[in-house]
């Protein structure tokens, strides 16, 4: 194992791509840690290099699921039961909120909607397979380490589809610059987007906050696919022996995101100063006193994990 990968919290697909070959002496490609995030082995991240904005939501039970009874298009005595979430698989429901938050940072792909079609996209351009078209229109999704899921949004001025946006102001400009047009033609496009412009944001300006936003269609573009270094662990533990789980493995991510919050409470309270990596030789250096040995980067790894979480309450105000 490279020592440099025990101070590093992820990786680039093609990083994961390269540890893996060194570590199975076998040729990993960028195309099967895809394959292995599709099929479930692995767990795939994304960093929001910028930042991207997304609807927050509760993950609940079946029972806290609300039906709602409208008319049918099919006949006016017919009624249709809408819920109030979206059913995301094994009898979990997801509740959003209407307010939208900003994101950045690393955060964990759950594969429920269209960020699925999106890495298979990439694993068939990878592989030379056929074009995906299929589409989910539930939206794309993102998993924060606390136990946060969010659904990705874009504003409407991203979407050049919208006359008057901005994003439909470019691609006029692009259209202009391929097109051998004359003077009076491009003054005239021009002249329409501006009247289209002023529509477009009086459109916007009436609209409460929430309301300038749709699902996004996939993960934004200047997202970067990444492999977070425990789960990449995690992943080459289970090869070792597929029967056995680790205590972190078997940890259900409500008593992981429990256990993280524990952790960030009780070096708040230690009054241990300096980065992670300086509070981890504080503990290690504690632990040892009580006959206890501990490695300085096991737990540097899991006090990152726990800042990590204060880090999403950050971003989300």
């Amino acid at each position: 194992m490279s020592k440099l990968f025990t101070f590093k919290e992820w990786l680039t697909v093609p990083e994961a791509a390269r540890h893996l070959t060194r570590l199975f002496n076998e040729e990993v490609a960028e195309s099967d840690i895809l394959r292995l995030a599709i099929d479930g082995r692995l767990k795939l991240s994304v960093h929001f290099v910028n930042h991207t904005y997304a609807n927050p939501g509760k993950v609940v039970g079946e029972d806290e699921i609300e039906w709602m009874e409208l008319p049918s298009l099919a006949g006016k005595d017919q009624v249709i039961n809408i819920p109030d979430g979206l059913e995301i698989g094994d009898g979990r429901w997801l509740k959003l909120d209407e307010r939208v938050v900003k994101l950045q940072g690393i955060w964990d792909l759950p594969m429920i909607g269209a960020e699925t079609l999106d890495i298979e996209h990439e694993y068939q351009r990878l592989t030379g397979g056929p074009e995906v078209t299929l589409q989910n229109i539930e939206g794309a999704f993102v998993e924060g380490e606390s136990g946060l899921m969010c659904r990705l949004c874009e504003h409407f001025d991203h979407n050049e589809y919208q006359a008057g946006s901005i994003a439909h102001e470019e691609k006029l400009e692009r259209y202009i610059a391929q097109e051998n047009l004359g003077d009076a033609e491009i003054a005239k496009l021009r002249e329409i987007y501006q009247l289209n412009r002023k529509e477009f944001r009086d459109r916007m300006a009436a609209r409460s906050e929430h309301e300038r936003y749709y699902p996004s269609a996939g993960l934004p573009r200047d997202g970067v696919l990444v492999v977070r270094s425990r789960h990449l662990t995690a992943f080459t533990s289970s090869l070792e022996d597929p029967k056995a789980k680790s205590d972190e493995q078997s940890m259900s991510a409500k008593e992981r995101s429990s256990a993280m919050k524990i952790i960030a409470s009780l070096v708040s309270l230690s009054g241990l100063k300096g980065g992670t990596y300086k509070q981890a030789e504080g503990i290690a250096n504690a632990a040892k006193d009580l006959g206890i040995s501990v490695s300085v980067n096991t737990v540097d790894k899991f006090l990152k994990e726990a800042s990590s979480i204060e880090k999403e309450k950050t971003q989300l105000k």
